[in-house]
């Protein structure tokens, strides 16, 4: 029986989509299992090393959705496992409306899995939802947030695990991390997107620059999965060149996995994400910060923040729209560097035991 695994978007190692999927494929490497990858067209070979893959660039951005129904149809009639790793509420719908097309009846289906990372509380949304789950109430969906696991109970579905967000390197040894490094930068880490709060970043850079700090920041800049950058960042990208901030050191492209793991070396990573888009959604950066043993700035009301408020692991901000509350935010941690760092490194313990992978392989293969 062959595991099928849906990423219609992922065709580089930008977001976290690729970090899934890798985290995935680590813990199911003990796994015979053979398993495919259904990618966006132009994907490069991202999984190279693991032993019963197989990539198939499958997906065209434009007719994507019209090709899920086409592939979700051949592979529920051979009745073989389909995990849809980034599931959203259309995915539940396409599915269901294919079960019942095929004449499934009101019953618990094995073969598809269902990863919600979040969803919009729109009215509409829950609407249609509401149908799905009253057909087809059994559907496998695992989520990892108590929040978003509510709501699809909520909705109508009986059948919802909490699985906290995969962590490869949970399946490792713990990292060794130094006893009180010296601080080295800000970081920055991840696509420059708006939503990630890329030009308030850029305000605090130029705050930096107006107070004739030293601060070093290292900035990452690369696109989204899109491979372009909006207009908004493209502006905000501009007024950084303008700054010339003497300490901002800018990585503008997609880094490898080790390049990567890297940066966050004696980092305290800055993350003024949106607020309200953010409150129930998992931060990657965030779990890769704590892993690697750094503080982190983060918005207040957010998964992030009680994250880092459960490890004492970095500060949260609650005016999240002021730059001088991230700033007096940022030169605490500094001031008392030893403290955080060493909370940081409590935290990537506890991380490795709390998102192991493992657990999503065995809600897979139950």
């Amino acid at each position: 029986m062959i595991l099928h695994i849906i990423e219609p978007t992922l065709k580089d190692k930008t977001g976290h989509r690729f970090s899934f999927v890798h985290d995935v494929l680590v813990a199911n490497s003990d796994n015979q299992r053979k398993t495919h990858l259904w990618l966006s067209m132009g994907a490069s070979t991202l999984f190279p090393g693991f032993d019963n893959i197989v990539e198939r660039n499958y997906f065209y951005r434009r007719i994507r959705q019209l090709q899920k129904i086409s592939l979700y149809r051949k592979l529920l009639q051979k009745g073989e496992t389909v995990f849809i790793s980034t599931a959203t509420s259309l995915d539940l719908m396409l599915v269901s409306l294919l079960l019942r097309f095929t004449g499934r009846s009101d019953e618990k289906i094995d073969s598809v899995k269902f990863y919600v990372h979040w969803l919009y509380r729109s009215s509409k949304k829950v609407k249609r939802l509401k149908k799905v789950a009253l057909r087809y109430p059994r559907l496998a969906i695992a989520c990892p947030t108590d929040s978003v696991k509510k709501l699809l109970e909520e909705i109508g579905f009986q059948n919802v695990s909490l699985i906290p967000y995969p962590s490869a390197q949970a399946k490792a040894k713990t990292p060794a991390v130094e006893t009180n490094p010296a601080f080295q930068k800000l970081l920055y880490a991840g696509a420059a997107r708006a939503d990630k709060g890329f030009p308030f970043i850029v305000e605090i850079i130029e705050r930096l620059k107006a107070e004739k700090s030293d601060i070093p920041i290292t900035l990452q800049c690369s696109t989204t999965h899109k491979g372009r950058h909006s207009e908004q960042i493209e502006h905000a990208i501009q007024n950084l060149d303008k700054i010339n901030y003497p300490h901002l050191s800018r990585i503008d492209r997609t880094l490898d996995e080790e390049s990567y793991r890297q940066l966050f070396t004696n980092s305290i990573v800055v993350q003024p994400y949106n607020a309200n888009l953010f409150a129930d959604r998992i931060s990657g950066v965030l779990l890769d910060a704590l892993k690697a043993g750094s503080p982190s700035v983060v918005p207040a009301n957010t998964w992030m923040a009680r994250t880092v408020e459960t490890y004492g692991a970095g500060i949260v901000v609650e005016q999240v729209d002021n730059v001088d509350a991230w700033l007096a935010a940022i030169k605490e941690i500094i001031e008392r560097w030893p403290s955080y760092a060493k909370h940081a490194e409590h935290a990537a313990k506890g991380i490795q035991r709390r998102h192991s992978p493992d657990q999503l392989i065995e809600w897979l293969y139950n």
